[in-house]
């Protein structure tokens, strides 16, 4: 494979990446509706058997597992029918369901599922992240069982939140969670061979159980019900045939909450779904590095149809744990928005995963906003070429999207030896594209009709000087939006994020910058999650400004000590940090110093240089230091500013009457700047208020350029 190209797509333009006509493929569409026909509803005898017969109370209180075992048991051994859930709330905990029956939840019923990880015990036969071992059962489970269901109108509750099974997957300030010493121990059992039923985890481990998750079974189906604060993945069929997954509203935000997960499963139907999720709302998986390959099963012939992707990573994402290979996956007439979603169509894994994924098509998609990307294919994930198995992501097929907000259309990050080939993408539009288009290491890729629209249309190099350089060239900017996340309503009362934003052209934002850095030649990017560090990797330089307050943000996003402990391990291998803070009564700084004195830093909780009026001369600053960001600049201008106490390693760069004003931190192999202003926004950096005297742009260009030198590259 080679490496095909790294470019930004600066003007509306309709592609051909290769010359010939190319005919999609609409008759491969014929086979969905082969795999369609192949699946069918599970049928169940006209019996009831309700679960308040069999001793179950409503209220909540009082556990009610073996009256609802008993109800599964007798519709069982009568031929089966439907085990019902009247209204009402009923404590419970793991649910076996066996042959022949459907579980159904009657309108305002709710499972409540008890935070005691003891009910969850014994341990059963399962997979963790793509790795079979013995632990908690899943919330709902059946082992080889045929012809089952949960249906209705109630609510599936995990009552899972940060005081019970989240708190499994939080890290500390080491880098650790409580689940870290059990997910190595799973890796270590299984790169050794181990058999499965000597990987035992469960009670006094920390493997989170899924919620349901159906295990060999045949005749699947889950229908209707609202799921909500789930300990791990929703809903995940693992090596079963004919799944039926219809009409769910999943709405839980905790860590690796994926909303369908279908592993190593065939013959899958998701359609008629809303997922709002903390990780990929459809996750589609076949198992993880060498035990995934020991099992041996594609996950194959998906159809999902009619969804709504909100929150989560990726609105269809295909691995990472693809060891078994996927193909046949079929994607039509969904939506896809949210600012908290970060892709629309998402490939990952790694030469320790492997995996080939073939034959994936998507045609009639409405995508609002993404952060990251369209299509994502990122090979270079976790282990990245660090393996023997080289993974594969060929044939896919795109038809009829449109895109209103997408940073760029492809994020695809290959290496040698693996294979990216074959992406074809027709009679589609993209529209406000912001960042360089990233493809390293692909095959052929063909746009036929596209059309591609950037958010700041910009004239041809024969019409302007050409500025990028060679320092900034490869490198990507990462401005942050979840922390300073700052909303108003549009005059339809739409709300939009604004402040210190790359789109905001008012005078608080930084759309001036932000066509500063592009110029220079570097991307720009939207981060609007909470840094992980895998996102933070392909980011070359990042820019937290003005965290927000509760007077600003009715619920803000807080630098969590988790966020702060992936931002220093990023720095320490060589990222760049900005941090522009603001001063007292509009920013926040507890949360802001746990991470800034992490590198000797600390934001001092002042308002230096308060304006009024048009009174320039006391934000001015005139005997500036021998140092590359005031490189033939005679005065900037800084307002209403927090001051920096400093501890080593930092160092300062800018001081006044025994003031630290701006600092810098050498950090591992990275670099840390610090200031107490956004500073360089619009309506004091392109001097729109500013007398001509104060040569903020011309500091800001420096003060890239040298940032960006510290900088590595990303693509």
């Amino acid at each position: 494979m080679k490496k095909l190209f790294t470019l930004l797509f600066s003007v509306i333009i309709s592609v051909h990446f290769y010359a010939q006509k190319y005919e999609y493929k609409t008759g491969e569409w014929k086979n969905a509706g082969k795999i369609l026909a192949s699946i069918k509803e599970p049928v169940f005898p006209n019996r009831e058997f309700k679960i308040t017969d069999y001793g179950a109370v409503e209220g909540g209180k009082q556990d009610c597992t073996d009256a609802i075992k008993r109800a599964i048991e007798k519709c069982s051994s009568s031929g089966g029918g439907k085990v019902v859930v009247p209204e009402g709330i009923y404590l419970t905990g793991a649910i076996y369901l066996k042959s022949n029956v459907n579980l159904h939840l009657l309108k305002n019923s709710t499972l409540l599922f008890s935070t005691d990880p003891k009910a969850y015990m014994p341990v059963v036969f399962t997979r963790w992240e793509g790795t079979e071992c013995m632990n908690f059962s899943p919330f709902i489970y059946a082992f080889k069982e045929k012809n089952i269901a949960v249906t209705g109108e109630g609510t599936l509750d995990g009552g899972a939140s940060d005081a019970n099974w989240w708190a499994w997957a939080r890290r500390g300030t080491d880098g650790k969670s409580p689940a870290t010493v059990d997910v190595k121990a799973l890796n270590e059992l299984s790169d050794k061979g181990v058999p499965v039923e000597k990987r035992i985890f469960g009670e006094r481990h920390y493997l989170r159980p899924n919620f349901f998750a159906p295990n060999r079974c045949q005749n699947v189906m889950i229908e209707g019900l609202t799921i909500v604060r789930s300990p791990m993945w929703e809903i995940n069929p693992v090596l079963c045939t004919n799944v039926i997954v219809r009409g769910l509203k999943i709405t839980s935000h905790g860590p690796n909450n994926d909303g369908c997960d279908p592993e190593a499963s065939k013959n899958v139907l998701i359609e008629n779904c809303l997922f709002d999720t903390g990780d990929d709302c459809i996750a589609i998986k076949s198992g993880r590095n060498d035990d995934g390959r020991r099992v041996g099963v594609a996950v194959e012939n998906l159809i999902i149809r009619g969804c709504t992707m909100k929150d989560g990573h990726a609105g269809v994402a295909i691995g990472s744990e693809i060891a078994g290979g996927c193909r046949n996956v079929f994607i039509e007439n969904c939506k896809m928005d949210s600012p908290n979603l970060d892709r629309a169509l998402r490939f990952k894994s790694n030469a320790r995963r492997g995996g080939v994924v073939e034959n994936i098509f998507m045609r009639n998609v409405e995508v609002g906003k993404v952060s990251e990307a369209f299509i994502t294919v990122d090979f270079l994930y976790e282990e990245g070429p660090k393996g023997n198995f080289m993974p594969a992501v060929r044939n896919v097929y795109v038809e009829n999207v449109t895109a209103k907000a997408a940073p760029r259309l492809f994020f695809i990050a290959g290496f040698q030896g693996a294979t990216i080939d074959n992406i074809k993408i027709a009679n589609s539009k993209f529209y406000g594209l912001t960042a360089s288009e990233l493809v390293d290491y692909a095959g052929k890729i063909i746009l036929d009709n596209v059309t591609i629209v950037p958010a700041q249309k910009v004239k041809s190099l024969s019409s302007r000087a050409q500025t990028g350089n060679n320092e900034a060239a490869g490198k990507v900017v990462a401005l942050d939006y979840f922390f300073n996340h700052e909303l108003k309503k549009d005059k339809d009362g739409k709300e939009f994020q604004f402040h210190y934003t790359w789109e905001d052209k008012e005078n608080s934002g930084f759309y001036e910058l932000g066509k500063l850095i592009e110029n220079m030649g570097a991307g720009i990017y939207e981060m609007h999650n909470s840094p992980t560090l895998a996102e933070l990797n392909k980011t070359s330089l990042y820019i937290i400004a003005d965290p927000d307050t509760p007077q600003e943000t009715v619920n803000p996003n807080y630098i969590s000590d988790s966020a702060a402990v992936e931002i220093e391990k990023w720095v320490k291998n060589g990222g760049v940090l900005a941090l522009f803070a603001n001063d007292i009564g509009n920013c926040e700084f507890e949360h802001l110093n746990k991470l800034a004195e992490r590198f000797g830093i600390h934001f001092n909780e002042v308002s230096r240089n308060r304006l009024t009026g048009t009174d320039f001369y006391k934000g001015k600053f005139d005997k500036l230091p021998d140092h590359p960001i005031f490189k033939n600049v005679k005065s900037i201008y800084l307002k209403e500013i927090s001051t920096l106490k400093l501890s080593s390693p930092a160092e300062p760069i800018l001081t006044d009457n025994n003031d630290i004003i701006m600092a810098g931190s050498s950090y591992g192999k990275g670099f840390v700047f610090a200031v107490g202003d956004p500073w360089i926004y619009n309506e004091y950096y392109d001097n729109r208020k500013l007398p001509a005297e104060y040569e903020n742009y011309k500091a800001a260009k420096n003060l890239f350029e040298w940032l960006l030198g510290k900088a590595k590259k990303v693509r």
